[in-house]
């Protein structure tokens, strides 16, 4: 939440003080509900899942980045995504405000 630091700098002629205003975000929370680990689906399905309100989410495979998303103010994402044939390992990331990322 918002919190305020004290900066002082000082030099020959002395010191000075500012406040400097902040805000601190908790690392973001990602987590995907669908489709089920070692499970069979078709080769365009709906990957969802939940994470940090408003946090981005990023979907990656082996080929590289599947999708793109922002989570809904619930928490709620998803993406429709298009799978070569075989077992495949998805990776979501979700990213807040402040750039930090928890990968699931």
């Amino acid at each position: 939440g918002p919190q305020t630091l004290t900066v002082t700098a000082c030099n020959a002629g002395g010191c000075i003080s500012a406040p400097l205003p902040i805000t601190a975000v908790a690392p973001p929370t990602v987590a995907v509900l669908s489709p089920l680990t070692n499970t069979q689906t078709n080769q365009t399905p709906m990957v969802s899942g939940t994470a940090t309100p408003f946090s981005s989410v990023t979907l990656s495979g082996p080929n590289g980045q599947l999708c793109s998303t922002t989570a809904t103010a619930s928490g709620s994402w998803s993406c429709l995504v298009g799978l070569s044939p075989g077992s495949q390992t998805l990776t979501a990331i979700s990213s807040n405000i402040g750039g930090t990322s928890t990968p699931a």
